[in-house]
């Protein structure tokens, strides 16, 4: 029996049977529907567009998956290529995942073992949003302030290293002064909050984030994997305050398969790069990198530089 999401399954009505889908319609055997919400905000092509569906058939004929242990493959080498080229500023460095949700897991433990490479063990708290989701992995809940987990979490007490604010300047200066020493990241949705109610806020917010956080030594972390691919109007909203980790996911292959990228700029690479290495260990994913992934999403972003 399939277990699903966001359903109490005891009071869960039938879900619509979908048997085809194409452009912004799904299929029932009875009716078209739209999709108004793009399989939760990944389909930005639409269903069954004939140049995604081409690429994957392309790469399966080859391989569909290699693992990035020991291995590469020219799909996952173009994509971190174009990603490098297409990403603003110094955001080069591309370690893949599966999943949104474990993309922010990786930036989260890669914000943290930054400090930690360089002995400073202080630095254990992130400080978020008020209203904030960054996915249902467990730490990805934790800096999350959705209710739906609240009664989860409450089980580990009172939130130590997670310090929620709301998206006022004055709060977030209040954070800084009062934390700055203990904070290794600063984790938002920029400008949108989808999940937690599709609360806007001003890019003023975000550049004196990043103005705090060079002046304190702290990681900007930006959770793109809804805004991103134009969400917000613009390509990315790194594009107007850049982060030091950028999170994608979602709307990455197009909708077409799971796949995410957590990636760091120059700073935070260079913190892993050393002879130690127990210093320099990311762990990875089983599907990272998959090829079939990388081959879609290829010509995802062709699409989207094409429209």
């Amino acid at each position: 029996m399939i277990w699903y999401p966001y359903q109490q399954m005891k009071a869960m009505q039938a879900p619509y049977e979908i048997i085809d889908a194409n452009g912004v319609y799904l299929y029932t055997k009875k009716q078209k529907l739209i999709d108004s919400v793009s399989s939760w905000w990944s389909v930005i092509h639409g269903y069954k567009h004939p140049a995604l569906t081409e690429a994957i058939k392309s790469q399966a004929d080859r391989f569909s998956h290699v693992m990035l242990g020991g291995l590469t493959h020219e799909p996952v080498r173009r994509l971190s290529e174009k990603l490098e080229e297409w990403l603003p500023g110094d955001l080069d460095y591309c370690f893949f995942s599966d999943s949104g949700s474990v993309a922010v897991e990786v930036a989260l433990k890669m914000a943290l073992q930054f400090y930690v490479n360089r002995g400073d063990l202080k630095r254990t708290k992130v400080l978020a949003l008020t209203h904030a989701y960054h996915g249902d992995t467990f730490k990805a809940m934790e800096v999350g302030d959705d209710e739906d987990y609240h009664f989860i979490l409450q089980t580990y007490g009172e939130k130590k290293d997670v310090i929620h604010i709301p998206t006022e300047i004055g709060a977030l200066e209040e954070a800084f002064d009062r934390l700055h020493g203990e904070l290794n990241c600063f984790i938002v949705e920029p400008l949108l909050q989808g999940a937690g109610g599709m609360r806007m806020y001003d890019v003023s917010f975000l550049r004196r984030a990043r103005e705090l956080c060079d002046e304190y030594g702290v990681l900007l972390v930006f959770d793109e994997v809804a805004t991103g691919f134009g969400r917000t109007g613009n390509r990315f909203v790194a594009d107007l305050v850049l982060p030091d980790i950028l999170v994608l996911g979602k709307a990455l292959t197009g909708g077409y398969i799971g796949h995410a990228a957590t990636i760091a700029n120059h700073k935070v690479y260079e913190g892993f790069y050393a002879d130690a290495p127990e210093k320099a260990l990311m762990h990875g994913p089983t599907f990272m990198g998959n090829a079939l992934a990388c081959s879609v999403a290829l010509k995802s972003i062709e699409l989207f530089e094409e429209g």
